[in-house]
């Protein structure tokens, strides 16, 4: 029968151990000890002794042989330093003999600690974790510290100071001496003295005082009055800093460095510091430049600071030229903004993490021509840290792309007649690389950095005009990559503001939604070839941009609006089939089409090879008639397709005359166009890639002509854009004041607008003539200089 009755565990009665037991065990416990501490550990049974120590333990006599290990561990560090220093007085007359020696005892007695904690394990983890009692390492090198390190400290901090100064001597760091310092140092930093460690108590202030002198020693014998004297002191400071860091803390390091900044550099400040920061900024060495900057504290060295930078910079943008080799404009105005763009990025690196001192007082930093944005953030100080910092930083303090931004700034009114034009330019630029993916991302670093200037330019109204002339171009002729066209728009929406950008958005989303319908025309298109089963005609890609008028940069769109224009049958047909599918879906809107606005992709086999032609549609038109000609004249041609007649002569003297795409021949062979010219394809025209764009001819006379047009019709667009501006910025303080004098109005409308423009007196007048005339204003009948506002 089982029985499930729970038994009773009795509590065996405690053994007391005899005095006799403890000795035993003693005595076989010393013998291994002294056995670990003489490197004689083969015969060594672990098992053995662990039931020992186990069994003193279990007696409860654990106190007794924790008080003997230390009895023990005294003795012996006792004996080890007076036979291994004191009775050998001559160790300290040989070269890094005694720091050696110490090491070796500090390496043996960590491993022999370590030994002795394994053997006794048991001890530890029972009497010592649960008496909160320190372990058996912890015992030994509190031990090891007052019986032989201290007793030695003296010589320790001689000997140690001894071979560092060796070690500078000699000018080499990675030595096996510098292995011994690093135990040492190591060993210095474990062992603890009170409540820090042995190097920071008895080490560290005598290292820096003997660092102080031996260096106060050296510069006397170094010529220092020159840059080559830094670069003196340059390579000490470097050697010190390996050496330092190699065996010391970081903190200590850095206080060693400190101390010989001051006696080799500060000490020399004619002398030295001032030709280095010319020599600095001259070179871009932002290396110096920081080195410099981080041991500046005197207000007096960083104005020099300040001005030395400024006027280095001014100086090296005066010297940017305009590059007149170029015959096009726009690359001699993309060089000059490239050149700008990578000085300023060069100095914002230079001067990364710097500020620099606000040499007004604070009452007046507001009145300064730059703004706060601009200015990257200025920083004013109204706590002073001690009697010391007050006179230096009561001033104030600028950041370093503070000054940079008001430096370049003023440049750009230097330069404003060109600076906007040309900055547009070179975003133009990158912006048309961005139909190569792999250029997307330099792109996009270009773009910013370019916008990141954008902002300092005094007329942003003038770069917003000229950039929006050039968005119309890349957009319509897809140059450039959409995503990264709204990326660019919406950083320069965030730098000259919605007022003038507005447009530039209606402009995305128009290209944006053409892009929808042509896929939804295409599908229909389709649709429609599937179910007219009978119609063999190849189904055209046809991409339509539907602009709208009012926020694109066209003058008089009439004026490029080709009514009777005749098309060949299929793009007729494929013109009447948008229009009847645009019409579905916005009933109450009009088309206009603009053909000279288009591109023609005709694929055509020549004879040695195949090539897709991107071609103008004018010169598509033409070159579709010799799908049914072999031979057309001047005069045919322009019956057949009713294109303007100067405009025809330039596209077939492109198509027979251009370098790259010769892709016509002309009889008789001549420079001129003449109506009984006879015209065919040139069937052994060959270039090197598959795809080959067809340019228009553009002479030099008539590219003058079209250029002083563009600048004319930008002016004009300006003109009447700051206007409207100046309109609403006399209204606003109109409405302010109630009241005002010409003098004072003209002063805050000028402070109103300058974000953007600087305002001219002449369209000044002009507003203010129309918003009177318009009885937004009126003269004061008493005063003709007060004006009054009409609400």
């Amino acid at each position: 029968m089982i029985s499930f009755k729970k038994g009773k565990i009795k509590v065996p009665e405690k053994l007391q151990p005899t005095s006799a037991n403890i000795d035993e065990s003693w005595l076989i416990l010393k013998n291994v000890f002294d056995k670990v501490l003489s490197d004689d550990t083969h015969d060594i049974s672990f098992e053995k002794t662990y039931r020992v120590v186990y069994d003193v333990v279990r007696f409860r006599q654990e106190a007794e042989l924790y008080n003997r290990i230390k009895e023990y561990l005294v003795q012996r560090f006792t004996s080890l330093k007076t036979d291994t220093f004191d009775k050998n007085p001559a160790i300290t007359s040989e070269e890094w003999k005694f720091l050696e020696t110490l090491g070796e005892v500090w390496k043996s007695t960590n491993i022999h600690l370590e030994c002795i904690r394994d053997l006794t394990l048991y001890l530890e983890r029972t009497y010592c974790e649960r008496n909160r009692v320190p372990g058996i390492v912890e015992t030994g090198l509190e031990i090891f510290n007052t019986c032989l390190l201290l007793p030695l400290k003296d010589t320790v901090n001689e000997e140690y100071v001894k071979g560092i100064n060796n070690l500078r001597d000699t000018h080499e760091y990675d030595t096996p001496h510098t292995e011994v310092l690093e135990r040492l140092g190591s060993m210095m930093l474990t062992i603890l003295s009170g409540e820090d460690s042995f190097f920071v108590v008895f080490v560290q202030n005598h290292l820096l005082e003997e660092s102080i002198k031996y260096y106060s020693e050296l510069a006397n014998s170094l010529n220092l009055k020159s840059i080559e004297g830094f670069q003196k002191v340059e390579t000490l400071i470097d050697f010190e800093t390996k050496l330092d860091t190699s065996f010391l803390t970081l903190d200590a390091a850095t206080k060693v460095i400190k101390c010989i900044d001051t006696v080799l550099i500060w000490g020399n400040y004619e002398s030295i510091v001032e030709p280095l920061l010319l020599d600095a900024l001259d070179t871009l060495n932002g290396e110096y430049l920081r080195k410099l900057y981080s041991l500046t504290t005197e207000r007096k060295y960083r104005l020099k600071l300040r001005s030395a930078i400024q006027n280095m910079i001014n100086k090296n943008l005066s010297s940017i030229e305009l590059d007149e080799s170029e015959k096009k404009r726009s690359l001699i105005g993309t060089k000059w903004a490239s050149s700008v763009i990578s000085m300023f990025n060069k100095y914002n690196k230079l001067l990364e993490g710097l500020s620099f001192e606000v040499e007004s007082t604070i009452d007046n930093v507001a009145n300064t021509e730059i703004t706060e944005n601009q200015m990257g953030g200025r920083q004013l100080s109204t706590t002073n840290n001690g009697p010391d910092d007050s006179e230096d930083f009561s001033q104030g303090t600028v950041s370093a792309a503070g000054l940079l931004n008001e430096t370049f700034s003023n440049f750009f009114k230097q330069n404003s007649k060109h600076s906007a034009q040309y900055m547009s330019f070179y975003l133009d630029t990158c912006l048309k690389k961005t139909l190569e993916k792999t250029e997307i991302n330099d792109s996009k670093n270009s773009i910013l950095e370019c916008v990141n200037l954008v902002r300092l330019l005094p007329d942003k109204d003038e770069f917003t005009v000229i950039y929006k002339n050039q968005l119309t171009k890349r957009l319509i002729q897809q140059q450039s990559s959409l995503k990264v066209e709204k990326f660019a728009c919406k950083r320069v929406n965030e730098e000259t503001g919605s007022f003038w950008t507005h447009k530039l958005g209606t402009m995305l989303r128009d290209i944006t939604r053409s892009e929808y319908l042509a896929q939804n025309f295409s599908v229909s298109q389709q649709q429609k070839a599937t179910e007219d089963s009978s119609t063999t005609t190849e189904v055209l890609e046809f991409v339509p941009d539907i602009l709208t008028i009012t926020s694109w940069p066209f003058q008089d769109i009439d004026d490029i609006v080709a009514e009777d224009l005749i098309l060949p049958a299929q793009l007729e047909a494929l013109k009447l089939d948008f229009e009847k599918f645009y019409n579905k879906k916005y009933n109450e809107r009009t088309l206009k089409w603009v053909h000279t606005l288009g591109s023609i992709q005709i694929g055509f086999q020549f004879e040695k090879s195949y090539h897709d032609l991107t071609m103008p549609f004018y010169s598509a038109l033409v070159f579709l008639l010799f799908e049914n000609n072999d031979e057309l004249t001047t005069e045919m041609i322009l019956e057949m397709t009713h294109i303007p007649e100067q405009e025809l002569y330039r596209q077939l003297l492109s198509l027979v005359m251009s370098s790259k795409s010769r892709i016509l021949k002309k009889s008789p062979a001549s420079k001129t166009i003449s109506k009984s010219d006879k015209f065919s394809i040139n069937y052994s025209f060959t270039a090197p890639t598959e795809k080959v764009k067809v340019q228009t001819i553009v002479g030099n006379t008539s590219s003058r002509r079209n250029d002083n047009n563009n600048n004319n019709n930008i002016n004009n667009v300006l003109e009447r854009e700051r206007i409207n501006a100046t309109n609403a910025a006399i209204v606003r303080v109109m409405k302010r004041q109630t009241a005002i004098t010409h003098t004072e109005l003209l002063e805050r409308v000028t402070e109103e607008v300058k974000q953007v423009f600087t305002l001219q007196l002449l369209v000044f007048k002009k507003s203010l003539g129309f918003l009177i005339s318009k009885e937004y204003v009126q003269r004061d009948p008493d005063d003709s200089s007060l004006y009054h506002y009409i609400s």
